[in-house]
């Protein structure tokens, strides 16, 4: 259990999103709805409204590029 605390305290100091959270928002039933919700206001920090768990959803979403906007064309 102290090693999970620890490799997720290290990915947060990289400022990087640890492996198991990475597959939990590929997996989580709420992933299309909130990008769906993301991508009609194109305002990410309006979605989060201090919620850290919102916040680590759209940290996950811009390191792997789910907004419109971050993909290439």
């Amino acid at each position: 259990m102290n090693w999970q605390e620890l490799s997720r305290q290290w990915y947060k100091s990289k400022g990087k999103t640890p492996p198991a959270q990475v597959s939990k928002w590929e997996n989580d039933p709420r992933t299309c709805d909130w990008l769906a919700i993301i991508e009609e206001t194109a305002n990410p920090l309006q979605f989060i409204a201090g919620d850290s768990e919102k916040y680590e959803f759209v940290k996950w979403c811009r390191e792997t590029k789910q907004f419109s906007w971050l993909r290439e064309e």
